[in-house]
């Protein structure tokens, strides 16, 4: 379990995220012990070496309604029918087939027309050929037949939140004085790069200060600054940090962002038969208290997305408040108007 603690670091990290993740929640990490290439399933092999070729240089011209030369992709079933010029594929043959010549430039066909493709994607099709030509059967049972969009590729694996972790050492600087922690050596070496010095080290009034707008959204009180500038303890910082934690400010300051995220409360401009939402509200806190509760971060996403279907029957009705991710926030068809919402929803 990851907790949330620091709150405020991880919390930065998962508006970043959270977006991104809706769209590829299925990604494997870069550091996949997957098999090679030659050694996938063919539907996996499909999947990740051919479907994405597809989509980027023939879905274009041979899918989504698109027949040219008689030619649809869509599905197996099209790839089979071949086209005005006959079968593209020969299965027990490949590299007779009409597809392969055609991504070589062979024989008057240059496919796809903009330019030719690499030869560790022509070899994947060749070798897609070896295997049958395996198509899931997933995709060729819904309405359409097909999937334009949703493939992962492999340049979509070298995303960075997809790399494995590293333990990267502190650079070395010049002024060795100033780092108290790891973590400063990383900023006094930027500054250093940019020939700048670091600012003078905040007093108590001024530490009070931000702490408490960081941490809360609330300036602290007349009483409570005076408290913290009398504390000459050594724990002084480490107690108003803790206290600032405990409130409950925090959780509304902090649950605010993620609301943001989760676009809760946003109005949807020209839409006069809006449904409305008399228990919305009951998302937020649940939001809230998850953050004061110190909630880890994956129990966190998880019940957004599916806490109805956790198995843990005790606090399945306080869970369900928090599918409220899924369903408020304004609503976009895929129309032409709307298409682009629509997607980075998705």
């Amino acid at each position: 379990m990851v907790s949330l603690l620091p709150r405020t670091i991880l919390l930065s990290l998962a508006f970043v995220l959270v977006e991104f993740h809706r769209a590829v929640v299925a990604a494997e990490p870069i550091a996949s012990t997957k098999p090679a290439a030659a050694e996938m399933p063919g539907d996996e092999f499909f999947e990740r070496k051919v479907r994405p070729l597809f989509v980027q240089h023939c879905y274009s011209c041979h899918a989504k309604g698109q027949k040219k030369g008689g030619l649809s992709l869509a599905d197996r079933t099209g790839l089979l029918a071949g086209g005005e010029s006959g079968a593209v594929v020969a299965l027990e043959k490949p590299d007779d087939s009409l597809l392969i010549a055609a991504v070589e430039h062979r024989g008057g066909m240059q496919m796809p027309p903009n330019g030719k493709l690499s030869d560790g994607e022509v070899a994947a099709l060749r070798k897609w050929i070896e295997l049958g030509a395996p198509w899931p059967e997933s995709t060729t049972k819904n309405s359409g037949g097909i999937r334009t969009s949703g493939s992962i590729t492999d340049e979509d694996r070298q995303f960075w939140s997809f790399q494995p972790v590293k333990d990267i050492s502190p650079p070395a600087v010049k002024n060795g004085t100033w780092s108290r922690r790891p973590l400063d050596q990383f900023v006094m070496a930027q500054l250093e790069a940019n020939d700048l010095s670091p600012v003078g080290e905040a007093d108590k009034r001024m530490f009070i200060r931000r702490a408490t707008f960081d941490l809360i959204g609330l300036p602290p009180t007349p009483d409570e600054v005076a408290a913290f500038i009398a504390d000459d303890s050594p724990l002084a910082h480490e107690r108003l940090i803790n206290r600032l934690l405990e409130s409950p400010h925090y959780g509304e300051r902090w649950a605010r962002h993620w609301l943001d995220v989760a676009r809760y409360g946003e109005d949807q401009a020209h839409t006069f038969q809006a449904r409305m939402y008399p228990s919305g509200y009951r998302y937020r806190d649940w939001v809230v208290a998850a953050f004061n509760a110190d909630m880890p971060y994956n129990q966190f996403v998880i019940e957004q997305i599916a806490g109805d279907l956790l198995p843990e029957a005790n606090g399945r009705l306080e869970r369900l408040p928090a599918l409220g991710y899924l369903a408020l926030g304004p609503i976009y068809y895929k129309d032409a108007g709307c298409m682009g919402k629509a997607e980075s929803d998705e």
